[in-house]
């Protein structure tokens, strides 16, 4: 709250009486838009403006209901900058800052021309609720690989000595495997992690690639390879 609207709320009600309805109409204005701010800020991440985990999942649900009932392609992209840890340490808070605030960038652009919305889900991870289908959604997933390759910016992986591109890994799902809403959301979580090669047992060392759900047993890494995987 600022302090001027704090004078204003602390105003004895005596006082407000006696200065007749202009001046109270102009404290309860300033009171309404001060309440109009604190509940924005709640709603959105701090640091990036984008809706923040918790209202994403609620804002992105009424998307695929609506989705649901028109028939109407629905899909979600999630991504995780690799190794964003290791480019904090190196370069710094302020650098990662800049990089999550490009990242911003890019998917408000794209939730702009693609009726969907954009959330930071936590840390480095961002995720895209878009009424596009699954073809459209793996060639947005596949353009914001590259715009962050794009971004020129090094990071040294760990147990490696050479610097790297700062890349990020992406996974995609669609309305198209008719799972309903909380699957959907574990299924995209589960294609990132596949495109990262954090799944278990498989042998695989990702990163820097985008993977699509298809279904429970089927998370397909998409082609071409990118030529850096650490």
């Amino acid at each position: 709250m600022t302090k001027d609207n704090q004078i204003l709320q602390d105003l004895p009600f005596s006082y407000l009486e006696a200065a007749g309805p202009k001046v109270q109409k102009e404290v309860h204005e300033e009171m309404i838009a001060e309440q109009r701010r604190l509940r924005e800020q709640s709603l959105k991440d701090s640091l990036t403006g984008l809706l923040n985990h918790g209202t994403f999942f609620m804002e992105a649900e009424q998307l695929w209901q609506e989705t649901s009932r028109t028939g109407s392609p629905f899909s979600f992209v999630m991504l995780d900058i690799d190794w964003f840890k290791q480019y904090n340490d190196q370069k710094g808070h302020p650098a990662g800052d800049k990089v999550l605030l490009a990242m911003t960038s890019i998917l408000q652009e794209i939730a702009r021309k693609n009726t969907g919305m954009a959330g930071r889900w936590g840390g480095e991870e961002f995720i895209l609720a878009l009424k596009v289908n699954e073809e459209t959604a793996c060639q947005i997933a596949e353009k914001i690989r590259q715009e962050i390759i794009a971004l020129n910016l090094n990071v040294i992986p760990p147990s490696h000595s050479d610097s790297a591109p700062l890349t990020a890994s992406l996974g995609v799902i669609s309305s198209k495997t008719q799972l309903p809403f909380e699957k959907l959301v574990e299924g995209v979580d589960r294609a990132l992690y596949r495109a990262k090669g954090d799944r278990r047992g498989d042998g695989v060392n990702g990163r820097n690639r985008v993977a699509v759900y298809r279904a429970s047993d089927q998370i397909e890494i998409l082609k071409p390879e990118p030529d850096y995987v650490p």
